[in-house]
Formats: C-alpha cells, sequence, structure tokens
C-alpha cells in the first residue's frame, strides 16, 4: 500500500488505544509504548501494536476481529475536513456512524471509498470533553471478535457472525515479514474458503495493515493483516494481484443451518507437494504456530490455523450486511470537457486543481460540493460549490482535489472528456430524462429521436440489492401512454432484461425486442422508490423517488411491431382479460413482495394399511408372505393407489409428491435378522388402476383392471412413455434389523425398506406427477374407481366422475413399485409379510406379478435371477400338494406398509396467452430472479406449450381456474400445432398464436429452502 505522505516531523505526543487487543500496555521490544501514535520512517502514521521486534522464535495469532474499513481525516482551523487523510484503510467498528457532532461518515459514490471525519482538530483541546484521540480510539476499540473455532466439526455453534461485506482484522504478537514482493502472495499465505463445509476458495482483498505495527532496523512492519470481503472497481484495478469485483462480499449463510460456511486458513508449513511455497512469518521467519494458535488441521501437510465463523443472511441485522443508514441515490452522469486544467495555488500540489469545464449536452446543473468529475483514470471531487453553467455551457474556476494516493503534476492530463457525478434532485429546469444514458445516444438530447434498439442505463450512488431491482416493476419502460396511469396495466410494460453491473451500482435495461414504433412512439422510464421500490443492500430506499423519464422514438426509424405479457405477480389478476386469475397450481401468491412461492419443504409418512378406508375392507391373509424376501431370489411388482393411502383423487394439495421411502409390516410384528448382498428397488406410475369391487356371489365387477396377467411381461405393467427409476442400487443390498421395528399411528407393525437409509443425498421418486402427459386405466372404469363409490365405504360420488377408462392421468394411477431380492448365500428368507386379499376368494383383479425361487416337487432349490425375469413366473409352494408344487404368478394380494413421502416439487400453470396476432416470432422468456440467485439446490423450470385454436371451449382456455392441473380446460380441447409437448425453449413455440407456461418450483429437501419467482416476461415480434 503507499504510505501517506509525511505529516510532520515530530513524533504525535498522544496515545491511542489500538483495536483487536485495545487493552494492550506497556512497550514493544523497540521500547515504544503499545498503543502510541508514531511516525514511521518513510512518513505517515502507525499506532504501535505489541510485538518482539520480529525476533519471536514463533509466531501467534492474537486476535481475530471485524469492521469496517474507512479513511481518516481531522478538521482543519476553520472546522472544514483536511485535504490529508491522516490513516488509509483503518478498521473501525460498524456502528460509527454519521452524528452531527463528533463523526461525518460519507462514501465516494465512484471509488466507493468510506470517508470518516472526526470533527476535532488533531492536538486541539477537547470539545464536549472530546478530542481527535479519544474519538479515535472509540472508533477503533471494541471490534467484534471470531472466536477460535474450528469448521471440521469439533466446534459446536454458534459460530462468530461477520457481515458479508465487512473487513476481517488479524493481529499477530510480532512484526511480519511485508516486503512489498510478498503483497502479490497474500491470498495463498492467508486463504478465505467458502460453503459447507467451507472448502471452495474465496477472492478477497488481501493487503498488510499499514496502521498497526512497529519499526525494526530502521523500517516500519506490519503486525496485522487485513481481509476485506467486498471489492470495488477502483480496488480491483489497484490490487497487485488479479481478483473479481465483488460489492457483495461473502455468500450468504443458509437460514436453516448454525455451521459455519466461512473459513480462514494460514498455512504454517511449507508443502510443495500442496502448492504451498511460502508461509507467512515474521521478520526472523518464525512460522504461525498451530500449538499457541489453535484450532489447526493437523490432517492437512500445511497444517493451517482454523477459525470458522458464519456471514450474515436476509435474517440477520441490515440483510447480513454492514450497518447503514445512509439511503442510495440516483446519480447523474452529465458530459461534460474539461477544457482548462491548472493546479490550485492554494492547495497541495499534484492534488488540488482548478478547472474550467464545459457541458457537451443540454443537461446541465450547477455543480457543487461533494459533486465527482470521472475523468477515466483519474477520480476528483469538488471542493465548493460553482457558478451556473452559462450560455455556452461554461462554468470556470472550479475548484476540485484529486482522489488519488499518488500526486498528479502534470494537470493537462486531466484535460478533455469527462463526466459529472452528482446525486439526483428534483428539477423544474432539468429535463428528467438527463438522469438517464440513453445508448445509441439521442439524435436530439436529451431523449427525442431514440433508436429502437436502444439501451437505457441508471446509476446509483452504491451498491444495489440485486432482488430489489425488477424490469417489469422498480425498474421498468412504459410505452404507449403520454401519462401513464397507476398503477400500470401490464400491457403497458415492455418486456426488458436488466444487466446489472459489475458494481452492482450501474444497472442496464435492455427491450428484448426493438421497441415497437408502430403504435406510438412515447416511452418512459420509471425507477421505483418507497417501500416496493429499489433498496440497496441493507434495505435502504432511494433518498428521493425521481421522475418518469419520458423519451421519444426516432419516428424515421425503420418500422418494428412487437407486444408482450408480464406477471410481476403482484395480483392474482393483472393480464387481459380482466376478472379472472391468471395462473392456477401449487404455489402461493404474496401480493405484498410480488412473489409466488412453492410449497414448503415438509416430510411426512402415509399409511397403506388397514387403518386407511379402502385396505380396512380387504381380508386379511394370517400366514402372510415371504416374497420378495427370498434367499433364492424374487422380483415382485405390485401397487399402491392415492385411495389406499385415505387420499382422494381430487386433492391437489397431494399431487407431485415424491416418494422418500417405504416399509412392509411383518405378520404379527415379529422380524429375524437378515441379509441380502444384492437388493434392489424401483418405481414408477402403472399403466392400469385395480378396482376390485364387486360381490361374493358375483365376483369383481372389474376383474380386468388391475395388472396384466402373466401372459404379458412385467415391463407392460409400466405406463406407457415412461420409465422406472432405480432408488436403490443392488449393490447397496438390505440389512434387515429387528431393531428397526416400529408401530406408526395405526398401531400398524413396520420395517423400513433399504431406500434411503444409508446416508447420503435422498432419492426420491415424483408420483402422481402433472408433468408427465401420458393417461391410462384403459381396462377400468377410470377415477374414482368403483370401490371408492360404494358402501361401506362411499368416499366419491360417481365411478370415473374425474377422468373416464383410458383417461385416467397420473394424478389418478398407481404407484407402481418393484422389489428385486437376489439370490444369497447370506440371506435366511424367513421373515413374512403381512398382506391382504383384495377381494375374498377371488383371484382378480390383479394387484401383484412376482417370481421368486423355491425347492420344486424333486426338493432341488431353483434360483430366480431377477435381472433375468422378463414374465412373471410365480413361485413354489411348499404347503402345496405336492410340496413344491409351483403357484399363480399373479393375485390379487395387497402388501400393508406405509410411504415416506416429502415436498419437493410444485407446479402451477397460466391461462392460455393471446398474443393476438396469427404468425408471432417469440422471444426468449425473461424471469426474476435470475437462477444463480436462487438459494442453493433449488431452481424453477418454465416450460412452454403452444396452440392455433379451442374446440367446444369459449373462456375457458383464459381463466386459469377453469384449467385442470395438466393446464388443460375442463371443457373443450385444445387445437395443438402438433403434438402435446412442453417444450423448454418459448422460441420454439414460434408461428402459433397462443401460448401456455408451466411453472415448475423444485425445493432442496436436504436444506429445506424453496426457490421464489418474482417476474416473469414473455416478449413477441409480429
Amino acid at each position: 500500500m503507499s504510505s501517506i505522505p509525511r505529516c510532520g516531523a515530530l513524533v504525535v505526543a498522544f496515545t491511542l488505544q489500538a483495536c483487536g487487543g485495545a487493552g494492550s500496555t506497556g512497550v514493544d521490544a523497540s521500547g515504544s509504548s503499545v498503543g502510541s501514535l508514531r511516525e514511521k520512517p518513510s512518513g505517515g502514521l502507525y499506532f504501535v501494536d505489541p510485538n518482539k521486534a520480529g525476533q519471536g522464535s514463533e509466531l501467534a495469532l492474537s486476535d481475530l476481529s471485524w469492521g469496517r474499513l474507512a479513511d481518516v481525516f481531522d478538521i482543519d482551523a476553520s472546522g472544514t475536513a483536511s485535504d490529508l487523510p491522516l490513516f488509509l484503510d483503518l478498521v473501525i467498528r460498524q456502528d460509527i456512524l454519521s452524528d452531527g457532532l463528533n463523526y461525518a461518515l460519507s462514501t465516494n459514490p465512484l471509488t466507493q471509498r468510506t470517508r470518516m471525519i472526526i470533527k476535532r482538530r488533531r492536538g486541539d483541546p477537547p470539545v464536549a470533553g472530546e478530542t481527535f484521540s479519544t474519538l479515535l480510539r472509540s472508533a477503533t476499540t471494541g471490534l467484534p471478535p471470531i472466536h477460535p473455532k474450528s469448521d471440521d466439526g469439533s466446534s459446536s455453534p454458534p459460530f462468530s457472525p461477520i457481515p458479508r461485506n465487512a473487513a476481517l482484522v488479524l493481529r499477530f504478537d510480532d512484526l511480519l515479514d511485508d516486503d512489498p514482493a510478498l503483497a502479490v502472495e497474500l491470498p495463498q499465505l492467508v486463504r478465505i474458503s467458502t460453503g459447507y463445509r467451507p472448502n471452495i476458495p474465496f477472492g478477497a482483498r488481501i493487503f498488510f495493515d499499514a496502521n498497526y505495527g512497529g519499526v525494526a532496523g530502521g523500517e516500519f512492519h506490519a503486525t496485522r493483516v487485513v481481509v476485506d470481503m467486498s471489492v470495488s472497481e477502483k480496488e480491483a484495478d489497484r490490487s497487485p494481484y488479479a481478483i473479481a469485483v465483488n460489492p457483495l462480499g461473502l455468500p450468504a449463510s443458509e437460514t436453516i443451518s448454525d455451521d459455519p460456511n466461512v473459513a480462514l486458513r494460514i498455512p504454517s508449513r511449507k508443502d510443495f507437494n500442496s502448492g504451498q511455497f511460502r508461509i507467512l512469518t515474521n521478520l526472523s521467519g518464525a512460522s504461525p504456530s498451530p500449538q499457541i494458535s489453535p484450532p489447526a488441521d493437523f490432517l492437512l501437510p500445511t497444517q493451517p490455523l482454523v477459525r470458522a465463523m458464519r456471514s450474515g443472511n436476509v435474517e440477520s441485522l441490515n440483510r447480513g450486511f454492514l450497518f447503514d443508514l445512509s439511503p442510495p441515490q440516483l446519480l447523474g452522469s452529465f458530459p461534460i470537457h474539461l477544457t482548462a486544467v491548472a493546479q490550485d495555488p492554494t492547495g497541495r500540489p499534484g492534488f488540488d486543481f482548478v478547472l474550467d469545464l464545459t457541458f457537451s449536452s443540454s443537461c446541465q446543473v450547477t455543480p457543487k460540493a461533494g459533486d465527482v468529475i470521472d475523468a477515466g483514470n483519474s477520480v476528483l471531487e469538488l471542493k465548493s460549490i460553482a457558478t451556473a453553467p452559462d450560455p455556452d455551457g461554461l462554468v470556470p474556476g472550479v475548484r476540485a482535489t484529486l482522489q488519488e494516493v499518488q500526486p498528479l503534476f502534470i494537470p493537462a492530463l486531466l484535460a478533455g472528456a469527462a463526466n459529472l457525478v452528482t446525486p439526483y434532485f428534483i428539477s423544474q429546469q432539468l429535463d428528467p430524462a438527463c438522469w438517464a444514458r440513453f445508448d445509441p445516444a439521442p439524435g436530439t438530447p436529451p431523449s427525442y429521436d431514440i433508436s429502437s434498439n436502444v439501451g437505457i442505463s441508471i446509476r446509483f450512488s452504491e451498491p444495489m440489492l440485486p432482488g430489489s431491482l425488477g424490469a417489469f416493476e422498480t425498474l421498468r419502460i412504459i410505452n404507449n401512454s403520454l401519462s401513464p396511469s397507476d398503477p400500470i396495466p401490464a400491457q403497458d410494460i415492455v418486456i426488458s432484461k436488466l444487466v446489472l453491473g459489475s458494481d452492482f451500482k450501474e444497472v442496464r435495461l435492455v427491450p428484448l425486442l426493438p421497441l415497437s414504433n408502430q403504435t406510438g412512439i412515447n416511452f418512459f422510464v420509471e425507477v421505483m422508490g418507497g417501500a416496493k421500490g429499489v433498496t440497496d443492500l441493507a434495505g435502504n430506499r432511494l433518498q428521493v423517488t425521481p421522475s418518469r423519464m419520458h423519451f421519444r422514438l426516432d419516428p424515421d426509424g425503420p418500422p418494428f411491431s412487437n407486444g408482450g405479457i408480464p406477471l410481476r405477480f403482484s395480483s392474482i389478476d393483472e393480464v387481459l382479460p380482466i376478472g379472472v386469475p391468471d395462473f392456477r397450481g401449487q404455489v402461493f401468491l404474496n401480493t405484498e413482495q410480488g412473489i409466488i412461492r412453492p410449497r414448503n419443504v415438509s416430510f411426512g409418512s402415509v399409511p397403506a394399511d388397514r387403518g386407511n378406508p379402502i385396505p380396512s375392507i380387504m381380508s386379511a391373509f394370517a400366514p402372510g408372505l415371504q416374497t420378495p424376501l427370498s434367499a433364492l431370489g424374487s422380483k415382485l411388482m405390485t401397487v399402491w393407489r392415492y385411495c389406499d393411502m385415505g387420499w382422494r383423487v381430487g386433492d391437489e394439495s397431494r399431487y407431485n409428491v415424491d416418494v422418500a421411502g417405504m416399509s412392509w409390516s411383518p405378520t404379527s410384528g415379529s422380524v429375524i435378522a437378515d441379509f441380502f448382498d444384492r437388493f434392489e428397488m424401483r418405481v414408477s406410475h402403472a399403466d392400469q388402476m385395480p378396482d376390485e369391487f364387486g360381490t361374493a356371489a358375483n365376483g369383481p365387477f372389474h376383474p380386468t383392471s388391475g395388472l396384466y396377467p402373466s401372459i404379458f411381461p412385467y415391463t407392460d405393467n409400466i405406463l406407457e412413455g415412461t420409465a422406472q427409476k432405480i432408488v436403490h442400487s443392488h449393490e447397496l443390498g438390505y440389512r434387515i434389523d429387528p431393531s428397526d421395528l416400529y408401530v406408526n399411528g395405526n398401531g400398524t407393525p413396520l420395517i423400513p425398506f433399504p431406500w434411503n437409509r444409508g446416508g447420503g443425498p435422498l432419492v426420491t421418486y415424483t408420483w402422481r406427477d402433472t408433468s408427465i402427459l401420458a393417461v391410462g386405466g384403459a381396462l377400468g372404469v377410470g377415477v374414482p374407481i368403483e370401490r371408492e363409490t360404494k358402501p361401506p365405504t362411499p368416499i366419491e360420488e360417481e365411478p370415473g366422475s374425474f377422468a373416464q377408462e383410458g383417461q385416467v392421468p397420473t394424478v389418478g394411477l398407481p404407484l407402481l413399485w418393484e422389489v428385486r431380492c437376489f439370490p444369497s448365500s447370506a440371506g435366511l428368507g424367513l421373515n413374512s409379510l403381512d398382506v391382504s386379499v383384495a377381494l375374498h376368494r377371488y383371484c382378480r383383479p390383479i394387484f401383484r406379478v412376482f417370481s421368486s425361487g423355491g425347492y420344486n416337487p424333486a426338493g432341488d432349490a431353483v434360483l430366480v435371477n431377477p435381472d433375468f425375469e422378463d414374465f412373471p413366473h410365480g413361485g413354489f409352494n411348499p404347503n402345496g400338494s405336492p410340496p413344491g408344487s409351483g403357484t399363480p404368478a399373479e393375485d390379487p394380494v395387497y402388501y400393508v406398509g406405509q410411504l415416506d413421502i416429502v415436498v419437493r416439487i410444485s407446479r402451477a400453470h397460466t391461462m392460455w396467452f393471446d398474443t393476438g396476432t396469427l404468425s408471432p416470432l417469440y422471444a426468449p422468456a425473461i424471469v426474476e430472479p435470475a437462477p444463480s440467485a436462487h438459494p442453493p439446490g433449488t431452481s424453477v423450470l418454465l416450460e412452454y406449450r403452444s396452440a392455433v385454436g379451442f374446440q367446444g371451449a369459449t373462456n375457458e382456455p383464459f381463466d386459469a381456474s377453469a384449467l385442470d392441473a395438466y393446464g388443460d380446460p375442463l371443457t373443450g380441447e385444445i387445437v395443438f400445432p402438433g403434438e402435446n409437448v412442453w417444450r423448454d425453449e418459448l422460441t420454439d413455440l414460434d408461428g402459433s398464436r397462443y401460448f401456455q407456461v408451466r411453472f415448475t418450483f423444485f425445493n432442496n429437501i436436504e436444506t429445506g429452502q424453496s426457490p421464489t419467482l418474482s417476474a416473469a416476461g414473455f416478449a413477441f415480434s409480429y
């Protein structure tokens, strides 16, 4: 870091208490008082930290703390802030704010450096009981500590919190080897990582703290290292090593976890194999000691010191960022030309200048103190108010100070094109459009004769919260009116995308398609303030809400015709036709926040036992059955229906349910320990829907409604066009442990199948999946099944009233589950599974098909390898006549058990949108927030389908409440341009007048987090 110019020849004769060890007293190895303010041999000031003159035999990390970086100034005799900072990048407490009496804090809108002015003159007597020294002591002491905890699971919560954009201070007990050549290597000597467990390298700005240390050998050396978690553009440009601009700082921690997500690691040993060629040392070469600065990771060859911490999140104070009460401002960037530049004879050479500037457009303001001139590689700040521009736009004699570390002694280098940057203010003389930047530039400035291919940039005084910036709600383009109404109708919003600058201060609005100039050429840019407007990182709203900025297209530009449909989720009904909902499904609308969100993650267990109405009237088979737990091998395929769970077919809360596990019920609750070294489970939707309704005299009324008989292959029972999912691979095996026996709320004893019992990420299957358009149930009566409508369990009214035979969608089809138990020398196969017979004395409809090994009448063992069983072959009955005689391969056996379920997916459909044109060309959809902004492991999928018309339907397609769970009208038919197919890209629908959108929300069932959707926009040309 560049040093501050010499401040005087004398050592300042007052003492300050140092932060991070503020209570330290005594003297250092050179005899200087600890905490005293001294002058460096090369110029500039520093605080004396405890040290051993760099000669300690070991290096200890004394403490770790965090705060806010600031450049510190005192005031002159007139009460004005001094031109020269006393300290650069000094870490102060986050609660030091402007108070009108002692401190004044401000942030440069271009460099983003924070300036702290202490309203006392250094060396003056106390005012109101405070001196410069006491106020500086107050600002720098009491920094919040990071307690020494590890990230390896050995330390228990809570972990020390740190704001995402804070600066971390590492204080060591000795003078560090801070050779300037080491600055480029600091990220290898002090490492920051993030994640759960923190192992993802994080690019912070790391530097030796030039404000604390001691003198050895006639040179100053630091005792501290600062890790700045956020990086501005200027800081990235000036960094000695490559680093990305990052205004947000650390990733947010998860709100549902107390684990650390940030770790500091300081290698204590070199290790060439892992690329650790250098380590942090004191002047004599002593390295950090893991023994005296625990905890450390001794499993790594570099044995790094470790400090685990937890970054802020949206539920933390200030949304997880440093304390900030300053509201953001809209900035104007007015083009100027610096026509004359000279040194200010009353100021510091190389830093203070007198300028003549001329405005380059009709957008002109009176420059004032605090305004900034962006002159390319140089930034200057105006010192006082200037005169108003003359008729030629000239403002002479403007005094400004260079905001750089190094002086500039050739004023002419500043001459030429520049921009005056000033905060927004309301003015009757200034066109509101001056506060925006149009690219390409207007033909008639500031905002007339603009190209239809325009991009519009808005600039703010500080990084803005990305989630508060929305192209349809908080920062938007409005068309077709000279006086837009409030609220803005959806059809008047231009579908645009937001491009956020790397510093999060500049936002560019880019229409997806060239602005339409056929129905009008008047447009507005609107920046929303207030409770629902844009905010900075800490959630502060705009200081002043700007007026709408009118602009006008070039009437002689090439013709463009297009339209768009935005969804802002501020209402259930915002798109034409008004009066009916725009979407429906498994989502919740929050109009206050303008978002839709899915169902929350929730786990549960659903009995498929005799405690539910339908299974309760089946006939129990007391002996139970061995299949599929056979040591000689078995393959079982059977079903559980929605009605077996006690669910109704029309209950949409039970649609898109992920199955995460299953249990079987041991006969009489008796379990024998067993082990099968190869055991596989698969699930899918069934093609058929068994309906066992019948009478004892006449048998089943729908005998063919169940699974297909054994003359058909197993795979015929899988819903056509879909596939099974392996949810438990055969190599994982299955250990049956009697200690796993449990009893559910209905009193049924249960043993879990091995699915999701071995740790690792959960494997689930979505049952009753509304994204699957295939239908089944061709040989039944549809759904509800007749069994649901007749005594003794009249749950529903009419069979087939929800869906007719052959048209049963996935929400009405059973879960088809398959078990493959491979022959095992370790298996016993002595357990008996509790089962029922769907209709007593009758073998139809079929609920299961199977093949099981056993002993044939000759007493020979017959093995069944389930992978080779394409057709059901039945098993062997040891109690048959003769013993070992074959059994049927299909029967109406129902397995008693239980499902484990979780809400992972939620799905919704829009109404059908009418573009109003016969052959539109679609642009890619815009979705907010961006996929990268969703919580880890969550996502929102948008899919699209098109239609060319409708038959037998009037308004139903355009009324979401008249659609079913698959997005189809309850009456009438859709005329598709080809197949009924959902597509991943809106552009695949070109040429179709109507389109529909399907939203699928994916929760992270490991963390419990869910995504949200705040806007979606669909643009088309014609």
